[in-house]
């Protein structure tokens, strides 16, 4: 008797660990923020993109490709001499860089694409 019991109760918890950050919308899962998010506490300027990252459980290269996007974006807006933290920037710095993706270098939709997604994930996980 006790067997089972320990087996039911382990059963509960793992089903509460896997679902654990889980909601159900419109028949499908979708992941959600936990809620013991961890406060970031880095000091260098990408390494929260890079934490905010790993804690989703994205992968490798996909870090690697937000954090040049972020980067060219940052030094974008940074090249006439005045480097400034991306939480100073807004709308209009984010609309600038996507309009010089468009027309200066002539990008195609899907990298347009590649381009504001990490820009939007920068500014929305890790200064939202």
């Amino acid at each position: 008797m006790r067997d089972i019991l320990v087996i039911a109760f382990l059963v509960k918890w793992l089903a509460d660990w896997l679902t654990d950050g889980l909601t159900v919308e419109k028949n499908s899962y979708k992941r959600t923020m936990k809620p013991g998010t961890p406060v970031l506490h880095s000091v260098r300027l990408l390494d929260p993109l890079r934490e905010r990252i790993r804690y989703l459980d994205y992968s490798l290269s996909t870090e690697k490709a937000y954090v040049d996007w972020v980067r060219f974006f940052i030094r974008w807006h940074g090249r006439g001499g005045v480097m400034r933290h991306p939480r100073d920037m807004g709308a209009a710095e984010a609309e600038a860089f996507l309009t010089m993706l468009a027309t200066e270098r002539h990008v195609s939709a899907s990298t347009h694409n590649q381009g504001s997604a990490p820009c939007y994930f920068y500014s929305a996980k890790c200064w939202g």
